[in-house]
């Protein structure tokens, strides 16, 4: 037994679903195209997972200063010298508190003689693992000892003032 001519067409997509191909389709491109631009290659070795919904989630909860900030750190366009020589807007990159090497956001947060003490102090709670700026820029129990961090040195207050202390999820102290 054969259908009726008029029921043998394929059925038509639905706006619904047509939608639903269509934000898919854009999320795969927009994700390629950040993995290949100069920022996406960047932020490989800080979140392999960019662009995440848990990122997006991790900004939401913090405040808008602090999440700028953090999202600065993480493309590596905060005002220390490296970037500014990167721009042209000075001309050495080399860190102007220990004159050791360029001050990028790793040597900044992970390496200046300088800070060597507030990194010692700040960090401690996040044992080994705070060694690393994949967990001190994705890992949300260590977003408050790195804000903290930030404060303590002084370095970005020009830009970003004196950031407020914060309470994350997972904090038990206030």
């Amino acid at each position: 037994m054969e259908l009726p001519r008029a029921l043998r067409k394929p059925l038509t997509l639905s706006v619904s679903r047509a939608r639903q191909n269509f934000k898919a389709h854009l999320k795969v491109r927009a994700a390629e195209h950040w993995r290949t631009s100069t920022c996406g290659t960047h932020m490989v070795d800080i979140d392999p997972a960019l662009p995440s919904k848990a990122f997006d989630e991790l900004l939401v909860s913090l405040p808008r200063r602090h999440a700028n900030l953090l999202i600065q750190l993480r493309v590596g366009h905060v005002p220390l010298q490296a970037y500014f020589a990167r721009i042209g807007n000075a001309a050495d990159a080399t860190c102007p508190t220990c004159r050791e090497e360029p001050e990028s956001v790793a040597h900044y947060l992970l390496r200046c003689s300088t800070y060597t003490i507030h990194r010692a102090v700040h960090f401690l709670p996040l044992g080994f693992s705070g060694r690393n700026l994949r967990t001190l820029l994705n890992m949300e129990d260590a977003l408050r000892p790195l804000f903290k961090f930030i404060n303590a040195t002084g370095r970005l207050r020009r830009t970003f003032g004196e950031l407020a202390d914060i309470t994350m999820s997972g904090d038990s102290e206030a």
